[in-house]
């Protein structure tokens, strides 16, 4: 108690409430002001991309205005009779005339009647002669002259381009210019290169570029230009020569794309690079710039953004402290009263803080409840299921005064002057429900209870208990007879849906009629397993009917067996031999005139009946009679005679008669059914016991173990230890589990004990048990 009361005095609850909704509100704020500032990032980088490209798109026309132009002017001068002379001179004579320099003249003020025109050449093949307005390239043993010249015979390949030509002046210094060419279209030969071309000032071309480019002066930008060979222009001439551009160049060069951004490092500074792509001179117009000049605007509003955030931090801390004072007062006060009025509950709980003091204190008070509710529930079931079996297997030899004095009806919520009907969903042997283990296919058989539980009790009062051999028989009570044949049916489609969509095995199901009267509840059962053996006939995944037989019937009238079958049923059940005798006789003597196919059918289906028949009526005796069934199924296979077939048939009736095991009391044998269901279903408990049986059934100590030793020839206490063995060896064959927690989990306390029953049932120790198995499958 004086730890409780030192903790509640340290306020462990308030501190970590306090804890909590502060980490929830930085959690929040910092998540929200790291979103906000990753949507400003982002959104001030899409304006400047969408401005970098809106500006390299001006500059692309700019280029495509100055190819028009010069295009232009070289068609005009092309046109002029007079300079046209110039691209067909044979007689180099003539370059000494007075003409020549006229013409000369007059190509001169063409040249300066455009800004961007630096000058103008016609550059004549016939005699390898370029005429200009500037000296420097009329004379061919300057450098810029022979560049020309070795571009217009060797590099031009289209009759209209632009080339950047780059030279070496006479004193070593590289230079570059930029020329239109237009090729006299009308003459053009592999020999006749006659050529018109205009040299653009690069001046006049980067000024307009950087114009635009530099639009906002405080954009510190730089604008190239990338030919179609990979080299790389600006008005700067060193700042091209920079290798660490080489990256850039590469990049860009690289890009599929007519126009994209990147970003880019040229001196370990981080750069905004754009591109686009000039159709008509096959160049790429680059704009780089750095990160930290456009997104300065945006580290301005962070450090405003920051101190903003830390102010709404502290202020939301005050509020959480006020808030948490506030609903700490309610659980302060119900923990005074959980200790006020339960003083010593706190001994027995390990108490972290108030809230926990009081979610333990009230787990303890349910945990006892649960515990209370628990053992009437499980009682209920067990004795809900005997008198459900009782119904189904005996219910003409039951009294209504009996029935009410036991409180049958309001333990199984019926009405027993009402009408029933019986459904039996029987698991089909198709191989995937055999496959899972014996403690697996307890647990599929409780899940479809479950499932057609719920789907039936939408609609109906109804029961469901498990008779063995996969059979789940559902008794359902009828306040209205109005339209439930369909509804129940629509039920039935609708379990076994759902059984094969969540568990890949199917159900067969038999329908009785509607049962007028309680005591005629077993008789109706008994109909419908007899329904559910025609399954042989629908296939796994049915739904048997009464009225389906008779069409079965009326469309199997050569099969002769199926029109016996009701007096053969009759006689097998009755003490009557010689009846018997002569009905089998008769029999064989009918199948003996079959052709060989029409044999081995009818055979197959006398036993198949007679399998059926036994089931339903000698169940006791199901298990021994079953050998011989299987002896004779073998016999058919060996094709053996048909005297030595009937000689078993006969021999099956006769021990049948022969072994009194039959004369127990049926109510005898639903006690066992359900005190094998409970011994199934709680073999892990270590309290399992004869005594806790009893209790739970409500029936004397003595006479429980006497009837089921009676039955099983074993004790209640001998039949436990073989299911627990059981599920031992199941463990031990499937599992890697040790051999301490096995003998735990299937209900054995003492390992000494569980040693001694296995070796005496198994004649080897768990651990070899193991081994063996392994062994085996290896």
């Amino acid at each position: 108690m004086e730890n409780t009361n030192q903790n509640f005095k340290n306020n462990s609850f308030f501190k970590k409430v306090l804890f909590s909704i502060i980490t929830l509100i930085i959690i929040i704020i910092l998540t929200y002001a790291t979103v906000t500032y990753i949507g400003m990032k982002k959104t001030i980088l899409d304006v400047k991309n969408s401005a970098n490209m809106n500006e390299l798109a001006q500059a692309n026309s700019t280029i495509n205005y100055l190819f028009e132009m010069t295009k232009n002017l070289a068609l005009y001068i092309y046109q002029d009779e007079d300079l046209v002379k110039l691209l067909h001179i044979e007689d180099k004579e003539f370059l000494n005339s007075l003409d020549y320099i006229k013409l000369r003249t007059k190509l001169n003020t063409y040249t300066h009647t455009f800004e961007f025109s630096d000058s103008i050449i016609i550059y004549n093949s016939k005699l390898d002669l370029i005429t200009s307005t500037e000296y420097s390239i009329q004379n061919y043993d300057k450098p810029l002259a022979n560049a020309i010249k070795k571009y217009i015979n060797n590099d031009m390949k289209e009759y209209a381009e632009f080339a950047i030509l780059d030279y070496l002046e006479e004193d070593g210094k590289k230079n570059t210019a930029f020329l239109f060419g237009l090729k006299d279209w009308k003459f053009i030969t592999p020999d006749n290169q006659t050529t018109i071309g205009i040299l653009i000032k690069p001046e006049w071309l980067f000024d307009n570029l950087e114009i635009i480019n530099k639009a906002d002066a405080n954009q510190e930008k730089e604008i190239f230009i990338l030919d179609n060979k990979g080299e790389l222009y600006s008005s700067d001439a060193k700042l091209v020569k920079d290798e660490s551009l080489n990256e850039l160049k590469n990049i860009v060069m690289n890009q599929p794309q007519n126009s994209d951004y990147f970003d880019v490092y040229i001196h370990n500074v981080k750069y905004k690079a754009t591109y686009i792509k000039n159709e008509m001179c096959k160049w790429k117009i680059i704009s780089i710039q750095p990160y930290n000049v456009f997104m300065s605007q945006l580290y301005k509003i962070t450090g405003i953004f920051i101190a903003i955030t830390f102010t709404i931090i502290l202020i939301a801390l005050g509020l959480a402290f006020i808030f948490t004072k506030h609903i700490y007062v309610p659980v302060n006060k119900v923990v005074k009263q959980f200790i006020h009025k339960n003083k010593n509950i706190s001994n027995d709980l390990k108490i972290e803080d108030e809230l926990g003091f009081i979610v333990k204190s009230y787990e303890n008070a349910v945990s006892q409840i649960s515990i209370q509710q628990s053992d009437l529930k499980s009682s209920k079931k067990y004795i809900r299921s005997y008198w459900i079996k009782r119904l189904l297997m005996e219910s003409k030899m039951l009294s209504l005064e009996e029935l009410k004095k036991n409180d049958v009806e309001e333990l199984l919520n019926v009405n027993l002057l009402e009408e029933f009907i019986i459904i039996i969903l029987n698991i089909d042997e198709n191989g995937e429900f055999n496959r899972h283990t014996i403690e697996n296919q307890r647990i599929y058989r409780y899940a479809i209870e479950n499932i057609s539980q719920e789907v039936i009790g939408e609609s109906f009062p109804c029961n469901i208990v498990d008779m063995g051999e996969e059979n789940l028989v559902v008794l359902v009570s009828l306040k209205d007879t109005k339209g439930v044949v369909a509804q129940i049916e629509e039920c039935v489609r609708k379990i076994q849906q759902t059984v094969v969509t969540y568990y890949e095995f199917s159900l067969s199901a038999a329908i009785s009629d509607k049962i007028e009267n309680y005591s005629d509840i077993s008789k109706s059962y008994k109909k419908a397993l007899h329904l559910l053996s025609y399954k042989l006939i629908y296939g796994n995944e049915c739904m048997i009917k009464e009225s389906m037989l008779e069409e079965i019937f009326e469309s199997n009238k050569e099969m002769f067996i199926l029109q016996k079958e009701q007096k053969l049923e009759g006689l097998f059940i009755s003490d009557k031999e010689e009846l018997f005798r002569t009905e089998i006789n008769e029999i064989f003597e009918t199948i003996k005139n079959m052709k060989y196919s029409e044999i081995m059918s009818s055979i197959n289906y006398l036993s198949f009946l007679f399998y059926k028949i036994i089931k339903i009526n000698f169940p006791m005796q199901f298990n021994e009679q079953i050998k011989q069934m299987n002896i004779l199924n073998k016999n058919i296979f060996n094709s053996a005679s048909l005297e030595e077939i009937k000689e078993i048939f006969i021999e099956i009736y006769i021990n049948i008669h022969k072994n009194p095991q039959e004369n127990i009391s049926t109510t005898n044998n639903m006690l066992v059914s359900t005190i094998i269901q409970i011994i199934e279903e709680n073999y892990k408990d270590p309290n399992l016991s004869q005594e806790w049986i009893a209790s739970t059934l409500k029936l004397s100590y003595s006479n429980v173990g006497k009837v089921f030793k009676l039955v099983e020839k074993v004790s209640i206490a001998e039949y436990v230890n073989k299911v627990r063995l059981k599920y031992a060896c199941e463990l031990l064959e499937n599992t890697n589990y040790s051999i301490n927690d096995i003998f735990n989990s299937v209900g054995f306390v003492n390992q000494s004990y569980f040693f001694t029953l296995f070796k005496k049932y198994f004649g080897c120790t768990p651990k070899q048990y193991q081994l063996q198995k392994k062994f085996k499958q290896f």
